[in-house]
């Protein structure tokens, strides 16, 4: 099993994941989102150091469980 198919299915064991969205596409969406952070870094779009705190914002708002509260985003984009 991926890593990344191994922490999607502790999140809807968790309640942490919307479970209407199939464990699969979770884990496809999850590594998708991961992926245009890592492009965003690499082309300096933004800082390294931002890269957790985007993930950390970005993957509970996208997939997140209805009554989980959102965490608050503190990433700033550059201007």
């Amino acid at each position: 099993m991926s890593w990344n198919m191994a922490i999607v299915l502790r999140g809807l064991e968790l309640n942490l994941l919307d479970a209407n969205i199939p464990a699969h596409m979770h884990a496809e969406l999850a590594y998708a989102v991961a992926s245009c952070i890592d492009r965003w870094v690499v082309c300096d779009a933004a800082p390294p150091e931002t890269a957790l705190e985007l993930a950390r914002t970005i993957l509970p708002r996208m997939l997140g469980a209805p009554n989980n509260p959102l965490p608050r985003a503190s990433y700033t984009p550059p201007e």
